[in-house]
């Protein structure tokens, strides 16, 4: 084989390459956290994400502690591992029973069971500028922060509605 048809092949191999990886990434897996163990390695390959229906505090506290003794928790370590995006699916309350600064140190996104988004705000002041660039409907912060005046105004304009964490 001469260098054109290597070069031919390599550019062949690098196209198929590309458009398989643009394939993954419009390609979401929704799976409840009860059959998170019956996935294998190889469904990372495929999909590019995963939406995870969180149903116990339990298994997002063995979550927040990389617990993989458990299986289902070793399950979405591997998709971490193989740079799947993770959405959990939870209900606020369960938030709220852990400590703030381990949940907010998930690298996943959160959305409650209405798809409304929830977002964790980890610097100790809240202020206008930081604000503008917040996304969510659901603003997860500490007892600690402090929220300016004019932030709030911000908040309250875009209805995102504050929920204070325990940091325990």
């Amino acid at each position: 084989m001469d260098d054109k048809n290597i070069n031919n092949m390599l550019s062949k191999v690098t196209q198929k390459i590309i458009e398989r990886l643009h394939q993954r990434q419009q390609t979401t897996l929704h799976i409840a956290q009860s059959q998170l163990i019956m996935v294998t390695d190889s469904s990372w390959l495929i999909y590019g994400h995963m939406q995870l229906i969180v149903s116990t505090v339990d298994f997002l506290s063995k979550l927040c502690l990389a617990d993989i003794s458990d299986p289902a928790v070793n399950a979405f370590y591997q998709a971490l591992s193989f740079a799947v995006e993770v959405t959990l699916v939870t209900d606020i309350n369960k938030l709220e029973q852990l400590p703030y600064n381990l949940l907010s140190q998930l690298p996943v996104k959160f959305k409650d069971h209405a798809g409304k988004i929830l977002f964790f705000f980890t610097d100790p002041l809240l202020s206008y500028h930081k604000c503008c660039t917040l996304q969510g409907d659901y603003l997860l912060i500490t007892n600690d922060t402090i929220i300016t005046p004019l932030a709030m105004d911000v908040l309250k304009q875009n209805n995102i509605t504050i929920i204070r964490l325990s940091n325990r």
